[in-house]
C-alpha cells in the first residue's frame, strides 16, 4: 500500500504461538510484573495491550498471549527522507520525544527507525531482569520452551464483538521469531498450526 497509515495506528508486540501453561505461582507473579510493565508504559506516554492466554476463536482465528502497545512507545523513531542515509544501528539513537513520535507520519517513500529498549529482558541469557521483588527469571519459567515472535501489524476491521487483536483483524508488516539456541530449532509450520 502506499500509505501505511498513522503510527498510532500501529503496534508492536511480542507474541506467542502457544498457550503459555503458566503454574498456579507464576498467575501470581504475573499481575505483579504487569503492573510495573504499566508504570514503564506510563513513562512513554503510552498503553499497552496483553493476554495470557491462548484462545480459540473459531475454527481459523484465535486470540493469542501477546504484549503489545502502539509502535510510537519505541524510545526512538527516526523518519529519514528518502535520499538521506538512516542513522547506523551501531551507534546510540536518543530517546524521541512523544510529541515528535506522535507527529510521525508514515509513507512508503521514507525510511523509519524504530528502537525499542529495555532492562527487563535478557534475549542472549534468555531471562527476565531487573524486575521489582526479585519476580524475574528464566523466561521459560513464563512461556515454556516456545520462541517470541516480534510483530509489527496494524488492526483491521471493526469492533464487531470478537477480540480487537484477534489473528483475522491484524495486518502483519513485519515478524521476527526470536528464540534461544537453547530451546531448540523453530519450525514455520509451528506458527501456522495454531
Amino acid at each position: 500500500k502506499n500509505d501505511p497509515g498513522e503510527s498510532s495506528s500501529m503496534y508492536f508486540g511480542a507474541e506467542l504461538a502457544e498457550d503459555m501453561g503458566l503454574s498456579w505461582a507464576t498467575q501470581l507473579t504475573v499481575p505483579m510484573i504487569l503492573r510495573f510493565a504499566y508504570a514503564l508504559a506510563a513513562v512513554r506516554g503510552v498503553e499497552f495491550d496483553y493476554n495470557l492466554y491462548l484462545t480459540q476463536l473459531s475454527d481459523k482465528d484465535a486470540l493469542r498471549p501477546h504484549f503489545t502497545f502502539p509502535l510510537i512507545g519505541a524510545d526512538a523513531v527516526i523518519q529519514t527522507p528518502c535520499g538521506d542515509v538512516p542513522p547506523s544501528l551501531t551507534s546510540p539513537l536518543g530517546k524521541t520525544p512523544l510529541a515528535v513520535k506522535r507527529a510521525v507520519k508514515l509513507n512508503s517513500t521514507d525510511t523509519f527507525t524504530f528502537s525499542f529498549w529495555t532492562k527487563c529482558i535478557d534475549f542472549v541469557r534468555w531471562e527476565l531482569c531487573n524486575v521489582p521483588l526479585g519476580l524475574g527469571g528464566g523466561m521459560e519459567t513464563f512461556i515454556g520452551r516456545q520462541p517470541v515472535l516480534l510483530s509489527v501489524y496494524r488492526l483491521n476491521g471493526s469492533s464487531d464483538g470478537t477480540a480487537v487483536r484477534a489473528e483475522s483483524k491484524k495486518e502483519f508488516l513485519l515478524q521476527v521469531v526470536l528464540q534461544h539456541a537453547a530451546n531448540g530449532t523453530f519450525e514455520q509450520q509451528d506458527l501456522n498450526s495454531s
